[in-house]
């Protein structure tokens, strides 16, 4: 059975078979109490235990990448990783969205496609061309064209856009190379935004009452939030 998700563009994938994800162990051992800390903050990685299909719809910022696209298991001749995507700091952008914009919550199937792009520089499909070339900016507004039809969620898919964007400033690579194509401009002129913003409200409220604001909202937010679960 397959979910459709509907809008302009669309996302298509079979429900009863989703992506079956392998934890890869994070290297705690043999290592000092600061070693294990930075280990264990890194961010985590998956590999697949089956090739996945997914058919990408109506892409009309890149029709190239409309088909049946293929996850495969292997990437020249090695376990393909996965990490949610690769978005920088994922449990500072966790803990600053509530927990929305986690790699196995809402980025899941986004970032197993994205994953694989930014590694091999392109998708595989399993017509025609089998593999067809993607670019970085493409990969990332895929990316957030997948979050935003799978769970309707657009403001969101921007934000996890914008954050994959940004990777570009720290050196994530793409295809094995740096700092490819054009600098990620509206996620910088957007960063910058939200601390100007900041900046403002703290230099309105005071450091001390802005933290103690901020540690509020999120205690009763997080309350909230397990209460309901």
């Amino acid at each position: 059975m397959s979910s459709h998700y509907q809008g302009k563009f669309s996302f298509i994938f079979d429900r009863n078979r989703l992506p079956l994800l392998k934890p890869i162990l994070l290297p705690t051992t043999e290592k000092g109490a600061l070693g294990r800390i930075w280990a264990a903050s890194r961010r985590r990685s998956f590999t697949l235990e089956y090739e996945w299909k997914a058919t990408i719809a109506n892409a009309n910022f890149a029709s190239h990448l409309n088909g049946e696209i293929i996850i495969p298991v292997e990437h020249g001749g090695k376990p393909l990783e996965f990490d949610g995507a690769s978005v920088p700091m994922p449990w500072l952008v966790g803990m600053l969205s509530f927990g929305v914009l986690r790699p196995l919550g809402i980025l899941l199937t986004a970032s197993i496609v994205h994953d694989y792009a930014f590694c091999a520089g392109g998708l595989k499909y399993s017509s025609g061309d089998s593999f067809r070339v993607v670019t970085r900016q493409e990969a990332d507004r895929l990316f957030r064209e997948i979050v935003t039809d799978v769970n309707e969620m657009p403001f969101w898919g921007f934000l996890a856009w914008c954050a994959v964007r940004l990777g570009w400033v720290i050196g994530i690579k793409y295809a094995g190379k740096r700092f490819t194509e054009s600098p990620p401009w509206l996620p910088l002129v957007v960063l910058f935004a939200v601390i100007t913003a900041l900046t403002l409200i703290v230099n309105t409220l005071g450091l001390t009452t802005f933290v103690l604001l901020t540690v509020a909202i999120y205690a009763l937010a997080y309350t909230v939030r397990a209460a309901i679960d």
